[in-house]
């Protein structure tokens, strides 16, 4: 890949990267304050079942955007490693395409859809 190329990745993967560190400020903020749906009616079952139904939302939506966070950590490695769109499994180039809708992406379609049906990712 040529080093354009790669530098105009590496700008893509920083700039995820700030947005999901940003996003991810809000809804640790979300589920750390109080809501205040249930401060009038502190006993209302029906509003605690709402707040921990919106928590339980916020904590998989963490751990989902923690999860693509390390991705793109990873990703940002292999830019700077020289190794940045070869596929880990196979060694071959990663489709372009595939890195322009997948930057952090570590494998290349036919190695991903392997590791899927082992039950690996």
């Amino acid at each position: 890949m040529k080093s354009k190329e790669l530098e105009s990745y590496k700008r893509i993967l920083i700039e995820l990267k700030r947005s999901i560190e940003n996003a991810l400020d809000g809804l640790n903020e979300d589920v750390i304050t109080p809501s205040d749906s249930t401060s009038h009616y502190p006993d209302d079952p029906s509003l605690m079942a709402g707040d921990e139904f919106e928590k339980a939302k916020s904590y998989n939506i963490i751990n989902v955007d923690q999860s693509i966070l390390e991705l793109v950590d990873n990703a940002i490695d292999r830019v700077e490693n020289g190794n940045y769109g070869v596929c880990s499994g196979c060694g071959k180039e990663i489709e372009k395409g595939r890195l322009n809708s997948k930057p952090y992406a570590e494998y290349c379609v036919s190695c991903r859809e392997k590791l899927e049906k082992e039950g690996k990712v």
